[in-house]
């Protein structure tokens, strides 16, 4: 497998299609509630990443480096950090005492499988991540390299990077946060456990924060279990959702996330290859609330009480 940073990577090469079925299979399951950290606070990787100074990867698109310029300066607080162009990030990534945010479209397709019968097969996973320097080139990395990230909203709003520029600091605070959470909580675990394990030290208060403020959705997006005139009669009322909440247009979502209310939270979907829900405070720029599921497509009934339960 190969990296193609921005624009993503292709497998067509049907010889491999077996072994390449058991390697996508493995990284879905690994990676399918990963958006917090994936690595235990003594593990080798983690504390490299404590001690290396931070690269963050710029991509001569103004609109998005712009906005990860200001939110690194803002909210990057676990590391030292520097900016890179990402043509020039095979000159720095072979040294251990470095680490990398870039954002990254993994297209992952599968063509026939075993028999004529398989369909051809593509699935993409959108990430803003952080990485270990230590390899001669990005072309080496795979999933299992990444450390921490936060989804793109592929498969609604955001089908390039470009889109999300509008509510990067979140996710660069949201991944800043759950690296100092691991290092003060002290949370351990496998590879595979870890995020859970990260999500319920999150979720612990999202019900009692749930109660104080409205809850703002974006009735534009495009991930809705239903029909959107329908929307809030099929999902929030038979969830019985029992606090305030307010449906609002793109542009006032997007007013109301560049803001600093403190009367509000912000209910984010994203789905890439698994889908994602984040509630960020707009006064504090916090995540409150990280949920997901490896399958699906939509934001639905049980997503919603899974959030009034604080459930991941």
């Amino acid at each position: 497998m190969h990296i193609n940073p921005l624009t993503g990577f292709k497998i067509f090469n049907p010889l491999a299609v077996k072994k390449t079925i058991l390697l996508f299979l493995l990284v879905a399951f690994l990676k399918s509630n990963a958006q917090v950290v994936t690595y235990s606070y003594d593990s080798d990787v983690f504390i490299k990443l404590q001690k290396s100074t931070l690269y963050v990867v710029l991509t001569d698109n103004p609109t998005y480096d712009s906005a990860i310029t200001k939110a690194a300066t803002n909210y990057w607080k676990v590391t030292p950090f520097e900016f890179i162009n990402m043509k020039d990030i095979n000159t720095v990534i072979d040294d251990e005492n470095n680490s990398f945010l870039a954002p990254f479209l993994w297209e992952k397709t599968i063509k026939h499988g075993l028999n004529e019968k398989y369909k051809d097969y593509t699935s993409i996973n959108s990430w803003l991540w952080v990485i270990n320097g230590g390899r001669k080139k990005l072309a080496n990395y795979s999933v299992t390299d990444v450390i921490c990230l936060a989804a793109f909203n592929y498969g609604g709003d955001e089908h390039d990077y470009v889109a999300a520029s509008y509510r990067l600091d979140y996710m660069v605070k949201a991944i800043n946060d759950g690296i100092q959470l691991v290092a003060d909580e002290k949370i351990y675990g496998s590879f595979m456990n870890m995020p859970s394990r990260v999500f319920e030290k999150i979720n612990k208060n999202t019900t009692a924060i749930l109660k104080t403020k409205t809850l703002i959705i974006n009735r534009e997006t495009k991930l809705w279990d239903s029909n959107k005139n329908l929307v809030d009669s099929t999902i929030f009322k038979e969830a019985k959702y029992p606090y305030e909440y307010e449906y609002v247009s793109n542009e006032r979502f997007k007013e109301l996330m560049a803001g600093t209310s403190s009367e509000f939270l912000l209910l984010v979907p994203a789905v890439e290859a698994n889908k994602h829900i984040s509630i960020y405070d707009p006064a504090t720029r916090n995540t409150v609330y990280s949920g997901f599921a490896m399958l699906g497509l939509k934001v639905t009934k049980g997503d919603i009480e899974d959030i009034m339960d604080g459930k991941r």
